[in-house]
């Protein structure tokens, strides 16, 4: 289910930009007790995410890493303004305990009603409530850095947070190489089904 404003989205034409919500939904299932991911759509994982899965820890409510992230551009991909905000790209990969019962609070109607700051904040959630996750699984492409020595520091899920290689000003950041090898994979396998 999609609702609640993330990002603060502007409302035109009394619809919001864009919309986020994962938990509650009377629709589905409402005895689910697993656990759910949520991920931007500007990642690329390199490494198989039941490793990710297998360290869901039932104390808490959600899972993320803890960036402690504050950007120096004043505008991200696309031309959208850059805002700062507390536990900034928290919210960008999070793991979820649908059988938190804090996180049973989030009903269609609470997140409706609530900022797009409630969300990201996840201001629902007292700091205990919030595990934490290894930077490798939400590596934040130009901010993070890897080690070629260090193999506990190469990134597992690459976050192209300010802009990756489908624009033409990210064609070389760091990891567009991955990114650019996936795509013509994707296009050769594509080509081959035809």
């Amino acid at each position: 289910m999609a609702t609640g404003h993330a990002n603060g989205a502007a409302e035109e034409n009394g619809k919001a930009a864009f919309r986020i919500f994962v938990g509650y939904d009377s629709r589905e299932d409402a005895a689910f007790q697993g656990w759910a991911m949520f991920v931007d759509c500007d990642f690329l994982f390199t490494a198989d995410v039941a490793e990710l899965s297998a360290m869901a820890d039932d104390r808490y409510a959600v899972m993320c890493v803890h960036h402690d992230y504050a950007p120096k551009e004043g505008v991200k991909m696309d031309g959208v303004p850059q805002t700062v905000y507390p536990r900034k790209n928290w919210s960008s990969m999070v793991l979820y305990n649908c059988a938190h019962p804090k996180n049973r609070t989030l009903t269609p109607e609470l997140v409706s009603a609530e900022s797009g700051a409630f969300l990201h904040r996840f201001m629902w959630l007292d700091d205990d409530d919030i595990g934490e996750l290894p930077v490798a699984w939400n590596f934040l492409v130009g901010h993070n850095r890897a080690d070629p020595k260090d193999p506990m520091t190469q990134p597992k899920a690459i976050h192209y947070t300010s802009g990756g290689p489908w624009f033409e000003a990210y064609n070389d950041c760091e990891f567009a190489d991955l990114w650019l090898k996936e795509l013509n994979d994707e296009k050769q396998q594509q080509a081959v089904e035809l």
